[in-house]
């Protein structure tokens, strides 16, 4: 019934997913374990999955939205393995990166709960670094100025590029911190947890190179005031990249979903005596439903990845034209 749907789908999340990643600044190694914890899950192992997600995080590479769809995952596993405590104190990690995050309206009640009690406990709270020159002008300090749940054990100030993060310079927070031997003006500081994980991360440039980027940067999203670029959030690759993260993780929850209605149809139709017609039916309309989001929402990451890809490439001669049924960008200059 829906399986073709969901083939198709995930084959065309890939050339999306592939250029998504690649400028979100994500870590193969952990899309790969967050993979096989997706697969458990999939397979109803919520203990090997859950496993799977804490050695994903145990790896100590992954950046603000992979930690964040890892939190998730792991409440959701938690509350689905009867664990209301486990499963909050996930919740709350999660809610630390994306104080607005919320589950799907239709999501069991006893998901919901640990969740909503994890909200209560953070009262809005959530993760935040300023960036302060000091002198000399050759360094800056980070300091922490949210961190309900003391997750930022480090700090370090990196290139913009990942490929420039072993030229940075790391220590305590408050510290000052050398950006003499880093590459370039667009830099990023950013709060380590206990295994190295990017848990927030604010993008700034270079002091004294003339844009106003000093300043605050809130939550694990990687947005922050000033990037340098004097570009609109629309105009800006980054914004179209998270773009692409959100609906293809968007997209991947109704893949799932998509799955879960046809095993479940299956298995009603495999016992047809004991169900009936009605019960088929609304299972198989959820199932459709699911699959017409999940193809809606990763066709609309692979429309994303094509406009972020541009915007990194050709930078201020690419503007972005969004119309009520169309997405693309205008590209400008001389040949």
């Amino acid at each position: 019934m829906v399986r073709a749907a969901v083939a198709a789908a995930l084959a065309l999340a890939t050339a999306g997913a592939q250029v998504g990643v690649a400028h979100a600044e994500e870590d193969a190694s952990v899309a790969e374990a967050t993979a096989r914890a997706r697969a458990e899950r999939a397979a109803l192992r919520y203990r090997d999955a859950l496993a799977q997600v804490e050695a994903a995080i145990a790896i100590g590479k992954a950046s603000p939205a992979q930690l964040a769809a890892l939190y998730r995952m792991a409440g959701e596993l938690a509350a689905g393995l009867d664990e209301p405590t486990r499963a909050e104190q996930w919740f709350a990690r999660w809610l630390a990166l994306v104080p607005d995050g919320r589950l799907p309206a239709d999501a069991s009640p006893k998901v919901k709960a640990p969740l909503e009690a994890a909200r209560a406990s953070l009262g809005g709270a959530a993760l935040a670094i300023a960036v302060t020159p000091t002198a000399p002008a050759a360094t800056v300090a980070i300091s922490v100025s949210g961190d309900p749940l003391r997750m930022v054990r480090s700090v370090r100030v990196r290139a913009a590029a990942r490929a420039g993060e072993g030229t940075g310079a790391g220590g305590l927070p408050g510290a000052p911190l050398s950006i003499a031997g880093i590459d370039g003006d667009a830099l990023v500081a950013a709060g380590l947890d206990e295994f190295g994980n990017e848990v927030v991360v604010r993008p700034f440039t270079r002091p004294g190179s003339g844009a106003r980027t000093v300043g605050e940067g809130r939550t694990g999203t990687g947005t922050g005031t000033g990037t340098g670029t004097g570009r609109p959030l629309g105009g800006r690759w980054q914004t179209w990249a998270a773009g692409t993260v959100v609906l293809g993780v968007a997209g991947g929850v109704f893949a799932w979903r998509t799955s879960v209605a046809q095993d479940e149809f299956d298995r009603l139709r495999a016992d047809s005596a004991q169900h009936t017609f009605e019960e088929l039916e609304a299972v198989r309309a959820r199932g459709e439903r699911h699959a017409l989001l999940a193809n809606v929402a990763f066709g609309a990451a692979a429309a994303t990845a094509v406009v972020t890809v541009v915007l990194a490439a050709r930078g201020d001669r690419v503007t972005p034209v969004v119309g009520a049924d169309h997405a693309g960008v205008a590209l400008a200059g001389s040949f």
